[in-house]
């Protein structure tokens, strides 16, 4: 079960508001796939990135994600504990692992994201395609 109080993008990311901020993060069901976390690239501060525009990677001992911006927005913190410490990124993807703390540009896009409602069907219909089974396990 997704958290509710979060928005989230189609590829995985949710977003969280907090103070005028938006903390970017990635949805536990995505970073499961990827098995151990190897390496976390991501945008410098002070770098501005554009929703549904590449703006990182994960790559993991089992697959290698693209992440994508679920908003526009100047980068104002990196979470160096997550980048450090990957395995945050599974073992509190919700608090200690987010990713990014941006500036939102432009707060509309705010309104393109998805409920948890909204991604858990997403996530359903992945599983289906998938023959199934859980949507974390999977052979390469």
């Amino acid at each position: 079960m997704l958290p509710t109080e979060l928005l989230y993008s189609e590829e995985g990311e949710w977003v969280r508001l907090e103070n005028g901020f938006a903390y970017i993060g990635i949805a536990l069901p995505f970073a499961e796939r990827l098995g151990r976390l190897l390496e976390v690239e991501l945008p410098q501060k002070g770098e501005e990135i554009e929703q549904t525009i590449e703006m990182g990677t994960i790559e993991g001992e089992r697959s290698f994600k693209e992440l994508f911006a679920p908003l526009s927005g100047r980068v104002e913190e990196i979470n160096g504990d997550a980048i450090e410490n990957s395995e945050l990124i599974l073992q509190d993807p919700y608090g200690d692992g987010w990713l990014l703390k941006i500036s939102v540009l432009d707060r509309e896009e705010l309104d393109t994201l998805l409920s948890s409602e909204d991604m858990e069907i997403i996530l359903e219909k992945i599983k289906e395609l998938e023959g199934g089974e859980e949507f974390d396990e999977f052979d390469e």
